[in-house]
């Protein structure tokens, strides 16, 4: 799933909220 860093991020932000 490394498509772009943008969707990347938002894993992350998803993750940590």
């Amino acid at each position: 799933m490394s498509l772009s860093p943008e969707p990347q991020l938002k894993g992350i932000v998803t993750k940590l909220e």
